[in-house]
């Protein structure tokens, strides 16, 4: 077990920005490298990034270099956005897209707006 998260340690210092998730669903979850710690405890993959699975329910890790998200909300869409973490865990609403990356920690985050929802990364 060890020697598998030294060499994703490894990989992942080449480059790669996220750690992908995906679950037996086909639901991924995106995480970024920077400092990012696993650990694994009573059949759980626990993560310092407030994300955790069950490793029975885990399909595939991988690497990406970026989420390869093309779908863009724009700044006025739709005026008010709440963002959410992955994890579905509401982090806030706010007047619009600008407002809520300028709030919100860099991470990973779905902002819904009343007719689109899309995943950004706050830098």
């Amino acid at each position: 077990m060890m020697m598998a998260l030294m060499l994703f340690a490894m990989i992942a210092r080449a480059d790669n920005q996220y750690l992908v998730f995906q679950t037996q669903d086909g639901t991924e979850t995106s995480l970024t490298t920077e400092n990012l710690v696993i650990t694994f405890g009573d059949g759980m993959l626990l993560t310092n990034k407030e994300m955790s699975f069950d490793v029975a329910d885990l399909n595939k890790m991988f690497f990406m270099k970026s989420t390869g998200i093309s779908d863009v909300l724009s700044d006025e869409a739709d005026g008010e956005v709440t963002a959410f973490l992955p994890s579905g865990i509401e982090c806030g609403t706010f007047h619009n897209v600008n407002i809520a990356r300028a709030m919100l920690r860099p991470g990973v985050y779905i902002l819904k707006s009343k007719s689109k929802s899309v995943k950004v990364i706050v830098r």
